[in-house]
């Protein structure tokens, strides 16, 4: 009886924590049965019992029975004179906080006792403590790196499905070989899903890009297909590149459900929302008064904005105002929504069915300025970011390695991947450096596709198209004559910038 931890007869309270890991081979439950069965063979007096049950080990936060334990013994009146656990790394993974906790209790006076750690007592046993700390957190570090290179294997070799499995797939379970079981060593199938096209929901994701690509909104698509609960969904639905077959610059990942270019297309208009200024905001672009965000006031340059009165009894008609009426800024009158619409579509088919005055002045675009200072600039901060980033993905995996693969974290494992693969693709971009010299936007293509059309669009559909290729129109009413200029834009393509051609009408 002389090398045990405590006198015959004490009181002692015990320490159980587990992972809840999948292959977690020392339970809660189990770690109660022993420890007490230990308490009785040695005529210890187990009073108290402290649980974590599906707690990481290599950190404090989260294990309440562990901080409540450490509370509890602050109190210098408490009939326990120490702690049992299984074993060290029950109590701490991580080498500092371990080498922390256990010389705050004995300083307290709490002796301390692992069943299968043997430490003596004195410096040796010190040192033995201080060498069992290492080798957990030893064990930590290295499947932390085994993990990281397993799932990294099974996604670019395997092209495995981690976390949430996109809209318009479904998963397909396959196995790649077998592992051995923990336990008992025998072998058990080493399964996983790989995404395939789901023949229900696969032909929406479709619909959903082309209706992107033609201008429509988040509501204007979830109104229509139905796909999302919340429409803030469709802003990672829209960026996912599995929808073309890659992931994470895989190429080939799984089957595409849509072509590069429809995808490339989405990406425009979701580059425009982000803005949401002017005319990209989304409440603009599902407006009836098709020139909102478009529309300035010639007078001060204010933007108008649509209003409308009601008569008697009788019709209301709709108007646009510039918003420095409202502060008595100026007096620019109401200008009939109908009137100018009329006139700047009349002066649009114009500008379809003569366009050769608009090349021509295309054609003398100034050259790009070098901005190589400023790409610089951007190109450090996104390096900057996806280090950041990486950083978080470590801390994920740490904590996968530890505690299973939870939803929870395979959830957030690839939101975070997902922003370091668009961090790296604003990284590529930005590498490859843009002609300075434009390139004329193939007019008549767009003739021929639209003039004959113009006259059935929608008011939407009108506004959709009139952004693409007008900056601005400054009006204003004076005695009875609508007058102005459209500021009509060519967003030339190897080029960084929208280049105004202003024409009065």
């Amino acid at each position: 009886m002389d090398n045990l931890p405590f006198p015959e007869g004490s009181r002692v309270v015990a320490y159980l924590r587990d992972s809840g890991g999948r292959e977690q081979n020392l339970s809660v439950l189990q770690q109660e049965k022993s420890v007490g069965e230990w308490c009785r063979d040695k005529g210890f007096i187990l009073s108290r019992i402290y649980k974590d049950e599906a707690r990481s080990g290599t950190k404090v936060s989260g294990r309440d029975s562990f901080v409540e334990m450490v509370d509890y013994f602050s109190n210098d009146k408490v009939p326990e004179v120490g702690i049992v656990f299984w074993e060290y790394s029950r109590l701490s993974r991580d080498y500092d906080d371990l080498m922390y906790y256990v010389a705050d209790l004995r300083h307290r006076g709490v002796v301390v006792a692992s069943v299968m750690d043997q430490v003596p007592e004195g410096l040796e046993g010190r040192l033995m403590e201080s060498i069992i700390a290492w080798k957990n957190a030893k064990v930590i570090e290295d499947l932390q790196r085994a993990i990281k290179r397993g799932l990294r294997y099974i996604t670019d070799v395997h092209h495995a499905k981690l976390g949430v499995i996109p809209f318009g797939y479904k998963g397909l379970p396959k196995q790649i070989g077998v592992r051995r079981g923990l336990d008992d060593g025998k072998e058990i199938p080493h399964m996983i899903n790989i995404l395939v096209p789901d023949p229900d929901t696969a032909p929406l994701v479709r619909k959903a890009f082309e209706m992107r690509a033609a201008g429509k909104t988040y509501e204007e698509v979830n109104s229509e297909l139905h796909i999302f609960k919340v429409l803030w969904s469709f802003t990672r639905f829209f960026r996912n590149t599995r929808y073309i077959g890659e992931w994470r610059g895989i190429t080939n990942f799984c089957e595409p459900l849509i072509d590069r270019q429809l995808f490339d297309q989405a990406q425009v208009i979701n580059k425009q929302r982000r803005l949401r200024s002017g005319y990209n905001h989304p409440k603009v672009v599902r407006s009836r008064f098709f020139l909102s965000g478009l529309l300035y006031c010639k007078k001060c340059g204010k933007a108008m904005y649509a209003t409308s009165t009601w008569a008697k009894n009788g019709p209301h008609f709709d108007y646009y105002r510039c918003t420095g009426y409202a502060n008595r800024e100026c007096q620019t009158k109401l200008i009939p929504k109908v009137q100018i619409e009329n006139l700047i579509i009349e002066q649009f088919k114009q500008i379809l069915m003569q366009p050769a005055s608009l090349r021509a002045l295309a054609e003398a675009l100034p050259k790009q300025p070098d901005q190589t200072a400023e790409r610089e600039t951007v190109k450090n901060r996104i390096n900057l970011e996806i280090k950041g980033v990486d950083s978080q993905i470590d801390n994920i995996l740490k904590a996968i390695k530890d505690t299973g693969h939870s939803r929870a974290l395979l959830d957030e494992l690839k939101l975070l991947e997902d922003k370091q693969f668009d961090l790296k693709e604003q990284l590529a971009g930005l590498e490859m450096k843009p002609s300075t010299k434009p390139k004329l936007p193939k007019l008549d293509d767009i003739i021929t596709q639209i003039a004959p059309n113009l006259d059935q669009l929608s008011d939407q559909e009108k506004g959709t198209l009139l952004r693409g290729f007008i900056e601005s129109i400054r009006a204003e009413k004076k005695d009875g004559i609508i007058t102005g200029e459209i500021g009509w834009a060519f967003t030339v393509s190897d080029s960084e910038g929208t280049f105004i051609i202003p024409l009065t009408f």
